[in-house]
């Protein structure tokens, strides 16, 4: 089963419908006496924040698989329970200001094998260490992220489909109160084990390409077999009702002569929902690599794609395109590190504010989930303005004189918290 779009009078419709469910929401959070805060702090702040969320919205084009709609990658898809929490807390913010508020994306890195040595890993000072936590741990690692609210898991790697058997019990575990993605590079997949994780209630996978070409993804990947797998994975999961999406790394090479074009058309041959475009950013196998980052100029052309693509009526049959320099841009909902939008716990336990930042508020296991988990609330406060670029850009010779420093490959609290002073300074993004 393939996805299909969402474009013009039905996406207006899908728009409408949105408006009408935040509505409801809206009624039943007062009737039970919630105060939802609808408004900012004067009216020129208002009316700049809804200028910038129609921007946003008109910008997109969504997907539809199997009766539910998925507006964003990593998010909750709608109709639901899942969904209607997210609308609550992200658009009517009637958490705001609690320590246990609803966080859209946590990230689960639960194992650090993989059998490939990609070029951009950012995990690539972890990889092969083999100190994976157990099953009973990642379970009360997840029960603790549900009492605050986890709309969506992430079970990512090394290659989470290397402890096939745990993924089912996880997944089992927390389908009740969330939704769970996989992100995998699909390597070993069968028509099998796709219909075993949808079973156990995977909702999605987000499938790891980084080039239309086979043979220079196999080169980016470091193994003949990665580009096939990966293929081979996309149609495997929508076969078993697993929404299927594509992730791609835009090199420098890639973002010229049409390279975004033919990975757009290879995402649409093999039948994937969205293609979701991250830039390079200057961590793990690339912390040295500062030729690869993209200019803004660029991080622009990545915008002026999505938003052809997403528009423009001779495109409405492929595949929605969404990038993080745009939704992480200051004109939008910016960085969402540390628990506002998404959140990172590594192989080993460590709670990361960003995969791509390596600074930790302490180990959810040793140190406890409720403490690591109060101080990354209270290190990352709120979300936070950099224009299109990430912070893991911004911050990478910190960050890296700091590893140096302590011969750590994962800062520990009191390293996070000198750096983090920059997110406490930096203003919030318009959404």
């Amino acid at each position: 089963m393939k996805p299909g779009r969402i474009f013009g009078a039905e996406k207006w419709l899908t728009e409408a419908r949105f408006a009408a469910s935040a509505m409801r929401i809206y009624l039943e959070e007062r009737r039970r006496g919630a105060r939802p805060n609808l408004g900012r702090n004067n009216l020129r702040d208002e009316v700049e924040a809804q200028k910038a969320f129609l921007k946003f919205m008109t910008g997109r084009k969504y997907a539809h698989f199997q009766g539910r709609t998925f507006f964003e990658m990593y998010l909750p898809s709608s109709p639901g329970p899942i969904f209607d929490r997210m609308v609550a807390s992200k658009f009517l913010h009637i958490d705001e200001g609690q320590e246990e508020r609803f966080c859209s994306t946590v990230d689960l890195a639960i194992t650090d094998a993989c059998m490939f040595r990609c070029e951009h890993c950012y995990a690539s000072e972890a990889l092969g260490k083999k100190n994976d936590l157990d099953l009973d741990q990642w379970k009360a690692i997840i029960d603790g992220f549900q009492r605050h609210g986890a709309g969506v898991f992430t079970l990512v790697g090394g290659e989470p489909l290397l402890r096939f058997d745990d993924l089912l019990v996880l997944i089992a575990h927390a389908k009740a109160k969330s939704e769970l993605w996989l992100v995998t590079t699909g390597f070993g997949l069968t028509p099998s084990k796709a219909r075993q994780l949808k079973d156990a209630g995977l909702t999605a996978a987000a499938i790891s390409i980084d080039h239309w070409d086979p043979t220079l993804h196999n080169q980016f990947r470091k193994s003949p077999k990665a580009f096939d797998e990966a293929a081979k994975a996309v149609a495997l999961f929508g076969q078993a009702g697993v929404f299927p999406c594509l992730v791609a790394t835009a090199t420098r090479g890639m973002t010229k002569d049409g390279g975004l074009m033919k990975l757009l058309d290879l995402t649409h041959r093999l039948g994937a929902g969205f293609l979701q475009i991250f830039d390079p950013i200057a961590t793990g196998a690339y912390i040295d690599r500062t030729d690869v980052r993209l200019s803004v100029a660029e991080l622009e052309e990545l915008d002026r794609f999505m938003r052809m693509v997403n528009t423009e009526p001779q495109y409405r049959d492929l595949p929605p395109v969404t990038v993080r320099s745009s939704t992480e841009d200051s004109e939008a909902f910016g960085c969402g590190a540390g628990g506002n939008n998404f959140i990172h716990v590594d192989p080993h336990g460590n709670l990361l504010a960003c995969p791509m930042l390596s600074m930790s508020t302490g180990n959810v296991v040793k140190d406890g989930f409720d403490v690591a988990m109060k101080r990354m609330r209270e290190t990352f406060p709120h979300a936070t303005a950099h224009g299109k670029e990430c912070p893991g850009n911004l911050l990478r010779d910190q960050i890296h004189e700091a590893k140096e420093r302590t011969g750590q490959a994962v800062l520990p609290y009191e390293e996070t918290q000198r750096i983090a002073q920059h997110f406490k300074t930096t203003p919030k993004p318009l959404l």
